[in-house]
C-alpha cells in the first residue's frame, strides 16, 4: 500500500512531490531552504573519496555576429533596390572565457548585444536541425581559419566550446541544450498545470542522469575504500536512495522549488491572463526551475 501511494504521488492528478521526498530533505537540510547543508554534505562525501563536482567551462573564441540588412530604396515608391543586402557587423565578443562555479554580471545598454551573446554561447541563435547530429558539420571556414555558420541571413563567426568540446563541427555528439540555455522574457507554460507538475514534467523528459551517476560512483568509489553504508549520515543515505532511484526527478523538483522560494505553491495552477495562478514573479521562478531541474 505504502509503495502504492508513492507511485501515485508521481502522477498528475495528485501530489506530485513523493510523500518521502520532502522529509528526506527536510532532515538533511534541517529545513533550510538554499539547501546548503545539502551542498556541503554531498561535497565533503564526495572529497572523501577523491570526486569533485562536475563544472562546465565556456569559452568563445572570435565570436562575431552578422546579419545581411537590405539596402534602402534608390528611388520614390520602391521599397527595394536591385543590390543584394549588405552584411551588417550586430556582435564582436572576441575571446573569452566563463570557469565553472563563477557568477558573471553581463552588463549593457539596450542593442549592445547581450541577448545575441547569450544566445549564441547556448546555441540558440541559429536555427537548429530536426535532427542536430546531421547540421554538425554545416558550415564553412574562412581565409584566416575562422569557423563561419549561416542560416537564413544569421552568419556566426568563431567557435564555442564547453569543456574543450565544440559545439559545432565535423562529428560533434554534444548538445548544448542539456548543459545551457537561455532564459527569455516571456513566460510559455501550460496555464491548467500547476507549478509541481510543470517542474515534474521537466525534470522527467530532461531527465537527471548525472545524479544517477554520481550515485553509482561515489557508491563505487566508497565501497573500493572499504566505507560502509552504515558508517554513513541515516539521513544523507536515505535521500541518496531516493537520488539514486525512480523519484529522483522528484527530488530535484522539490530541492529547486525550495531553492527558488516557490514550495509553498507547487499545488497550485501556474495561470495566465484567463486562469487564476500564481503571481508573475512566481512564473519567472518557475521558468528558471524549468530549466534547472534537467
Amino acid at each position: 500500500m505504502a509503495g502504492e501511494q508513492s507511485e501515485k504521488a508521481g502522477c498528475f492528478g495528485g501530489k506530485t512531490v513523493a510523500p518521502s521526498v520532502g522529509p528526506a530533505l527536510h532532515a538533511v537540510t534541517d529545513g533550510d531552504r538554499d539547501n546548503f547543508k545539502l551542498i556541503t554534505k554531498f561535497t565533503s562525501r564526495m572529497e572523501k573519496v577523491g570526486i569533485t563536482m562536475p563544472g562546465v567551462e565556456v569559452r568563445w573564441d572570435n565570436l562575431m555576429v552578422e546579419v545581411e540588412a537590405p539596402q534602402p530604396a534608390a528611388g520614390k515608391g520602391s521599397k527595394f533596390c536591385g543590390d543584394p543586402p549588405k552584411p551588417r557587423l550586430i556582435l564582436n565578443a572576441g575571446s573569452g572565457v566563463l570557469p565553472p562555479g563563477r557568477m558573471c554580471l553581463l552588463l549593457g545598454p539596450p542593442g549592445a548585444g547581450r541577448t545575441t551573446l547569450l544566445r549564441a554561447l547556448c546555441g540558440q541563435l541559429l536555427p537548429t536541425h530536426a535532427y542536430p547530429l546531421l547540421s554538425c558539420g554545416s558550415g564553412s571556414t574562412t581565409s584566416d581559419g575562422t569557423r563561419r555558420r549561416s542560416r537564413a541571413g544569421l552568419h556566426l563567426y568563431g567557435n564555442v566550446s564547453y569543456n574543450g568540446i565544440p559545439v559545432q563541427g565535423p562529428g560533434c555528439s554534444f548538445e548544448v541544450a542539456r548543459t545551457a540555455t537561455y532564459v527569455g522574457q516571456r513566460e510559455n507554460h501550460m496555464a491548467e498545470l500547476t507549478v509541481a507538475e510543470t517542474l515534474t514534467f521537466a525534470a522527467r523528459c530532461q531527465g537527471a542522469g548525472i545524479a544517477k551517476r554520481l550515485h553509482d560512483l561515489l557508491r563505487e568509489r566508497e565501497a573500493a575504500a572499504g566505507l560502509q553504508a552504515e558508517q554513513q549520515d541515516e539521513d544523507m543515505e536515505r535521500l541518496m536512495a531516493l537520488t539514486g532511484g525512480p523519484h529522483a526527478p522528484l527530488v530535484f523538483v522539490e530541492m529547486i522549488a525550495r531553492m527558488l522560494g516557490i514550495e509553498h505553491v507547487l499545488d497550485t495552477p501556474v495561470g495566465d491572463e484567463m486562469v487564476k495562478g500564481i503571481s508573475g514573479g512566481q512564473q519567472r521562478r518557475v521558468t528558471v526551475g524549468e530549466m534547472a531541474v534537467g
